[in-house]
């Protein structure tokens, strides 16, 4: 869903979630400005084996004001090496502190 500037506190803000799997995992948030999407990725993630825990902090990215609304971005991207991979994500969460 769409978050509005009027909906953010002013405090901290995160995406959490679990991951597993192969690859790489991009986060980001794509801002809304009078119907324009502009993508800004903040953070490439090495796929992992096991279960792993990560917290991203969209704190600065989202204070400047410069957008009318903003969605979370999640993309992967498969090893060069592989025709297929597989990423597990599992309880994301956006947390405002």
């Amino acid at each position: 869903r769409e978050i509005s500037k009027s909906e953010l506190s002013g405090g901290r803000t995160f995406v959490e979630f679990d991951y597993k799997g192969e690859g790489e995992i991009a986060v980001g948030i794509a801002k809304i400005q009078g119907g324009i999407f502009k993508t800004e990725y903040l953070l490439f993630v090495p796929g992992k084996q096991a279960w792993n825990r990560i917290y991203v902090e969209l704190t600065g990215s989202i204070q400047k004001k410069d957008f009318d609304s903003y969605r979370l971005l999640l993309s992967f991207r498969k090893p060069s090496f592989s025709l297929t991979a597989k990423i597990n994500i599992d309880n994301l969460k956006h947390l405002y502190l």
